[in-house]
């Protein structure tokens, strides 16, 4: 059991990586392609997917450069705060202190320019890992932003219950490690995998999947009891791990782990709501 338990983490483990990653960037293209009310470089959408402290990064380093206060810092923190799912500029959100002589247009400019440069280097940072991504799996970045463009619809699809979100990836490293450890046999691995499969877009839980096997003779049931108990372990781990770092990086942000998921949920709700930092003046991106 325990020589299976190792296998599970290590599936499991690169499984995450890469879907992680096809989960950011599809976040990224679709939020980018359904709004497009705005110029994307009007929009108060600061480095998508990278969260508040992105964007407090940059007006730290302003601070320590001098270039604004730790006062004015906390006034544009504010100022740039999403106000009831509306949606702003950057520049928006900045012409108020200058007008209220909080910052001067200099500092704004500056701001601007900061957000910018910094935007830019996340942007090209991505594009380097889709390409190094790309060329382990042999294919163009074109494809593999279509792959990952498929797995985020597919998102959530599965199997009730069995770790949500994270796609069949989950569902067939937890199944290789049980063939690996001799708990199941490969064709038992596949009839598995085949009932497993959300029907219709219908959803039920591991149990029914699998008792369905049962009844057939496909798998027994003391291998179905050890199945689910496989899946009910690696989602304890899954959700301990996630927990642990909600609760860095609340630590890092000085707020508790709810005050960080009420966050976190109101961003989902309000997807494109963080500073993009760009000028109304460049409509480009």
């Amino acid at each position: 059991m325990n020589k299976t338990k190792k296998i599970i983490g290590l599936g499991l483990g690169m499984a995450v990586l890469v879907t992680s990653m096809g989960l950011a960037f599809a976040a990224d293209t679709q939020s980018s392609a359904s709004d497009t009310s705005k110029p994307r470089s009007q929009k108060v959408e600061m480095f998508r997917g990278k969260g508040e402290g992105q964007k407090s990064q940059v007006l730290t380093n302003l601070v320590t450069a001098g270039t604004i206060t730790a006062d004015q810092q906390k006034a544009l923190q504010e100022a740039m705060k999403p106000a009831n799912g509306t949606k702003k500029t950057i520049k928006e959100a900045l012409d108020s202190l200058v007008t209220a002589g909080t910052i001067t247009q200099v500092q704004e400019d500056t701001i601007i320019k900061a957000y910018e440069d910094e935007k830019a280097k996340l942007e090209a940072e991505r594009q380097k890992k889709l390409e190094e991504l790309a060329a382990q799996k042999g294919i163009t970045v074109d494809e593999l932003k279509a792959q990952m463009e498929k797995e985020r619809e597919n998102r959530g699809a599965g199997v009730n219950g069995d770790f949500k979100g994270r796609g069949g990836n989950k569902h067939q490293s937890v199944l290789a490690a049980l063939v690996t450890g001799g708990t199941i046999t490969a064709d038992q691995q596949k009839a598995v995998q085949e009932a497993m499969k959300p029907a219709n877009g219908t959803k039920k839980t591991i149990k029914e999947a699998l008792d369905s096997l049962v009844t057939a003779g496909t798998i027994t049931q003391a291998q179905e009891d050890t199945i689910i108990k496989a899946y009910e372990d690696e989602k304890a781990k899954l959700e301990a791990e996630r927990q642990k770092k909600l609760e860095e990086l609340a630590a890092q942000k000085g707020i508790t782990v709810d005050e960080l998921k009420a966050q976190m949920e109101n961003g989902r709700k309000g997807k494109g709501h963080n500073f993009d930092g760009k000028a109304d003046t460049d409509t480009s991106k």
